[in-house]
């Protein structure tokens, strides 16, 4: 539901129920829209009442048309004193099997034409349609009941009931054949309790009770609207069953069911956010004057009649007089301001149930013949009545919220534009310069990074969109009483522990949150350097009295800018936390307020920045301010710190030891400095080279070794072109010597084909005596040859095994044994060896690494035991006292306290602030080139981190040297939430947010301060607070 609703839309609406309003009033009277007539805040007020009792009104009027005559109005308001009274729709349903008809339907599927048009023939189809009909009958009853018992105390507003004949093409039932559906149910208490005895409406907003804040606003009205909300849905429930159920059961009726549409022109809803002009209001005016008189008379006679009379009867008496008082009085009001008299909401109920009762009668008249039918004048009534019953809701909620509406707009005519979240914080930032005095007052937080006597290194911020945040802060190493004289420390490693001292300050940062705000502006911890100037800003939790735990650092140098998304996480308030944990059980509580104190403490936001500049003139034994205009020099002790590590002892000032260290001039100590530095950089440049000639040589033989590889690869290449080449050229020999050898068994075999063609013929030479031996031998061995079959001899038996030589895949196999299968067995046997020999002096050296590994724990162990004994020592020798407020980490705690005690609104949520995943860094990487920005992640921060606590580490020398220009700023947050939007909170709350967060602010300055709140606020203020913040200023 909107907030308020546009007024042109209302008065669209309003508009049209003003012609009958000026009928309904009397000649001389005048009425206009609400938004046109001047009136007070307490006007509004009583038009919303005046508008709730012409619904409730209007609501009775209706149940009045269903069936409910005083009589029975007066029988369920005396149902409604003991138990709920329930306003019920009952229905049941019949459906039974009637008959089953037949009948045939004829239809002409089209016509053939034949040749030349001398052939016409026409088609039907015949259809046998089998028709069920079916009688339904329905009965419905509108009842109410008192209690859970729907039988014992029943009445009966309005029934009916109808049968209707249903036709279907099938066997199955259209309904069910018996159902009694499940009542349709909605409560009447509110409304009757809204009756008094004479059957009058009463209803008014007690403006005193703690759920009040606006005319719409409130418990009554809030009450209301629900009521009317859940009776408009029930009469939108029954009226569709009717109009969707039951009525198309008999769709051939033959009414007209547009007549049920009703519209405020049809019938008076007496429900309009209307005002009186000011001529009548002066006219009711004198006579409200006389009425007073007259009442002030009649008082006066009944304390006459109270001496007269025993002490019971006179409480009586006055307990009656008080009574009559009090309702003159309201009356009195009534007749004074500009809403409208009782008189003329009754008028406005008679017009209403007039056209209500005339609307109704023509529909009565319309449906009147559907008697015996499911729709009938009955349901046709009720149906009518219903929808009036949802449009006087529709206009309830209509006109209590355009109330609310002429709020908003009269509030926006007044600031000119709808203030929003951002321009309330400016206003605050004017407002805290105004309330409180000017050294207590919140300052921004952004500060220079410096050294007495210098200019800043740097500044540090915490920005919102751009701009400081405004903190409450205290400086309590400057403040009236000195808090503390002892130094805080940090770890760098589990070796390195640094201590640090310098200005230590305190901020609370209470910023509000209103609901469904944008997302705003993001929240950003700034560090900007100078050029040729840097520090180290580290991030963290404070963990004790002198303890800091950074969580990241990062060195900030030569215009750096470094930007950090801070991330906001609302913890429950002191009071959410007791109200969770009250109900668990002692383990359940133990845990939570375990975890709870870890969240407390994590509320402690803390950012260090730690000079380098100061702190190198330390380390170097150089006098304060030696290296303010030494800017190479500075440079080069960075870079030698940063990248390289150096040990400060390899460059830093040592007198001789006839010299007084306190007599040597400063140029003197700078240019010894200078001297180790260029020392150091041309042992590193040496370094450098070396590793650039290595470098140098490595890629020249490199190089090399590319060219002899690429020279064997193009040997090995060419050696194997030729040994291919000549397999080829043998393989094409031995094809050929086949082939030959083919064709002459060939040539054999046809010759002795022919010569053996006929046997007598080998007869004949046998028997020959003039051939030779050799010729009778071979034509012997020729015979016995086509007898067994020809085989050439074995040429190769002797060479290749009794293998062709032809077979290719012999020859391959042959080439591929050759000298390279050779070579490569050869390398991989090498390179086995060489494995083996690798593992065996892993082996060894894995051992020697695990036995020194074990000799440099225990001295490691034997080195910590030593260092402990030395620092118990130290401890027990060094006694530091510092007074109790002195200890921030207890400053959550103090909070939490003062929380609880003076936040009645519970609303300030201790805030916990964390850094962002991604950072942000413009780095200008030389004197005239432009800023480049980067973004650091996870590794990057850890690597900056890194790099940062090993220039810490030089800079102390490992801790034994403490940092002294160093800052400190503790930042504790709370948030002030509301639960609405800006504009929202001030005109549906009716609540100031300046006082609400201006209370908050003031309970984290007089924890800060450690002071109390009148202490801190300028006297003009005084008078105010104590009226708004009584509580807090009277601790």
């Amino acid at each position: 539901m909107p907030s308020y609703l546009e007024e042109e839309l209302v008065r669209s609406k309003v508009l049209r129920g003003l012609r009958c309003v000026e009928r309904v009033l009397a000649q001389n009277r005048a009425v206009g829209f609400g938004s046109d007539v001047p009136h007070s805040y307490g006007d509004k007020y009583a038009l919303a009442e005046f508008m709730v009792r012409g619904a409730c009104g209007a609501a009775l009027n209706s149940l009045q048309q269903l069936g409910l005559q005083r009589e029975g109005l007066r029988e369920l308001k005396e149902w409604s004193k003991e138990r709920r009274v329930i306003l019920s729709l009952w229905r049941e349903e019949k459906c039974t099997f009637d008959r089953k008809t037949s009948r045939e339907v004829e239809e002409k599927k089209g016509s053939a034409v034949g040749i030349m048009g001398l052939l016409r023939m026409k088609t039907k189809t015949v259809t046998t349609v089998e028709e069920h009909f079916w009688d339904v009958e329905g009965r419905w009853e509108l009842r109410a009941f008192g209690g859970t018992d729907r039988q014992a105390k029943k009445r009966i507003l309005r029934e009916g009931k109808g049968a209707a004949k249903v036709k279907t093409l099938c066997e199955e039932s259209p309904r069910p054949s018996r159902s009694v559906q499940d009542a349709l149910d909605v409560d009447v208490s509110w409304l009757l309790e809204q009756v008094n005895g004479d059957l009058e409406v009463e209803f008014g907003i007690d403006r005193n009770a703690a759920g009040c804040y606006t005319p719409r606003r409130n418990t009554a009205v809030e009450g209301a609207l629900s009521f009317f909300s859940e009776l408009s849905r029930w009469c939108k429930s029954v009226r569709v069953y009717f109009e969707e159920d039951v009525f198309p059961v008999e769709p051939e009726h033959g009414l007209d069911l547009t007549l049920l549409q009703t519209t405020s022109e049809r019938v008076f809803v007496p429900v309009l956010p209307i005002l009186q002009v000011a001529k009548q209001v002066e006219q009711l005016r004198r006579e409200s004057e006389l009425l007073l008189f007259l009442n002030e008379r009649k008082k006066k006679d009944l304390s006459e009649k109270l001496a007269l009379v025993s002490p019971p009867d006179a409480a009586t008496v006055a307990a009656t007089a008080t009574t009559t008082t009090a309702t003159t009085t309201t009356e009195a009001d009534d007749l004074t301001g500009r809403v409208l008299g009782w008189s003329d909401l009754e008028a406005f109920l008679e017009e209403e149930a007039r056209s209500l009762q005339e609307w109704t009668g023509g529909v009565e008249k319309a449906f009147g013949g559907g008697e015996g039918g499911l729709v009938s004048k009955t349901e046709g009534v009720l149906v009518a009545v219903l929808r009036h019953v949802e449009e006087v809701a529709e206009w309830t909620e209509t006109g209590l919220d355009f109330v609310e509406g002429m709020l908003m707009r009269q509030l926006v005519a007044a600031l000119g534009r709808e203030v929003t979240s951002e321009d309330f914080g400016r206003y605050m930032r004017f407002h805290n310069r105004k309330l409180f005095l000017e050294e207590v007052a919140p300052r921004e937080f952004c500060y220079a990074v410096r050294r007495d006597g210098h200019d800043p290194e740097g500044v540090v911020a915490v920005e919102e969109g751009s701009v400081p945040v405004m903190t409450t802060a205290r400086c309590l190493s400057l403040s009236g009483r000195r808090i503390s004289t002892g130094r805080m420390r940090f770890a760098l490693n589990a070796a390195a522990e640094v201590s640090f001292g310098g200005e230590r300050f305190v901020h609370a940062y209470v910023r509000h949150r209103f609901s469904t705000e944008e997302a705003g502006r993001p929240l950003e911890l700034v560090a900007r350097a100078r050029q040729f100037s840097g520090f180290v800003l580290a991030i963290g939790r404070i963990g004790g009295r002198d303890l800091f735990l950074p969580e990241h650092a990062i060195l900030v140098r030569n215009k750096d800018e470094l930007r950090v998304p801070l991330e906001l996480e609302q913890i429950p308030t002191p009071k959410e936390f007791e109200d969770a944990v009250e109900s668990l059980s002692p383990e359940q509580q133990r845990f939570a307020k375990a975890y709870r104190s870890m969240q407390m403490e994590a509320t402690l936001f803390g950012v260090c920045v730690l000079q380098v500049k100061p702190q190198l003139e330390r380390v170097l034994n150089l006098p304060q301010g030696a290296l303010t205009k030494e800017l190479r020099l500075t440079e080069d002790l960075l870079e030698l710190f940063v990248d390289h590590n150096i040990s400060s002892d390899l460059l830093s000032f040592q007198a001789d030891f006839l010299d007084d260290e306190d007599e040597v001039p400063t140029a003197h100590k700078v240019e010894a400095v200078r001297g180790r530095v260029e020392a150091m950089k041309a042992v590193i440049q040496e370094a450098k080279d070396e590793i650039l000639e290595e470098q140098r040589r490595i890629a020249e033989l490199k190089r090399l070794k590319e060219e002899e590889e690429r020279r064997r690869e193009e040997e090995e290449r060419k050696r194997r072109e030729e040994e291919e080449r000549q397999r080829v050229d043998e393989v094409a020999k031995v094809e050929r010597i086949t082939r030959e050898l083919q064709e002459v068994r060939d040539t054999m075999m046809q010759n002795i084909d022919q010569m053996l063609e006929r046997s007598e013929m080998i007869d004949c030479m046998n028997a020959c005596e003039d051939l030779s031996v050799q010729s009778k031998t071979f034509y012997k061995q020729a015979k016995k040859v086509k007898k067994k079959g020809f085989g050439l001899p074995n040429f190769f038996s002797s060479s290749t095994g009794g293998k062709n030589p032809s077979d290719g895949a012999h020859l391959e196999a042959v080439e591929s044994c050759g000298p390279v299968a050779v070579e490569t067995v050869a390398e991989k046997t090498e390179q086995k060896n060489e494995e083996q020999h690798t593992e065996k002096m892993d082996a060894q050296d894995t051992a020697e690494a695990v036995e020194t590994e074990a000799k440099d724990s225990e001295k490691t162990e034997q080195q910590e035991e030593e260092k402990h004994e030395e620092e118990g020592k130290r401890e027990e020798g060094r006694e530091i006292v510092y007074e109790e407020e002195g200890d921030i980490s207890k400053l959550p705690e103090k909070l939490e306290e003062k929380y609880k005690e003076f936040d009645e609104d519970n609303c300030l949520r201790p805030t916990i602030i964390k850094t962002g995943p991604h950072w942000w860094r413009k780095v200008q990487k030389t004197l005239l080139s432009p800023a480049e920005e980067e973004a650091l992640d996870g590794e990057g921060q850890k690597k900056e981190r890194n790099k940062a606590f090993d220039l810490l580490d030089a800079l102390t020398r490992s801790g034994a040297l403490p940092v002294e220009d160093a800052s400190l700023h503790v930042v504790v947050a709370a948030t002030h939430c509301f639960d609405l939007t800006l504009m929202d909170t001030v005109v549906q709350r009716s609540v100031n947010p300046v006082e609400k967060v201006e209370r908050s602010t003031l309970i984290a300055a007089s924890v800060v301060h450690d002071a109390h709140p009148s202490s801190l606020i300028k006297d003009n203020h005084l008078h105010r607070l104590a009226t708004c913040s009584p509580k807090l200023m009277a601790q």
